[in-house]
């Protein structure tokens, strides 16, 4: 569980970083918004992947 959490956390800072470096970047509106769901796909992508175990099932490997 304490891993699942510190992968978390790690995650979540890890995106967060990213997003403020999009957000820094002169970028035009299209190409920055366009990041920004990137982003935001692959961050609840992680947490999805993070939390089913929690769930009672897994990813393919988990489930035997």
């Amino acid at each position: 569980m304490i891993s699942v959490l510190i992968y978390l956390l790690i995650i979540c800072i890890l995106c967060c970083l990213a997003y403020w470096i999009i957000t820094q970047l002169p970028l035009p509106d299209p190409i920055k918004k366009i990041a920004t769901v990137v982003i935001v796909v692959v961050f609840v992508i992680a947490i999805i992947w993070l939390l089913l175990p929690l769930a009672g099932t897994g990813p393919p490997w988990r489930l035997r």
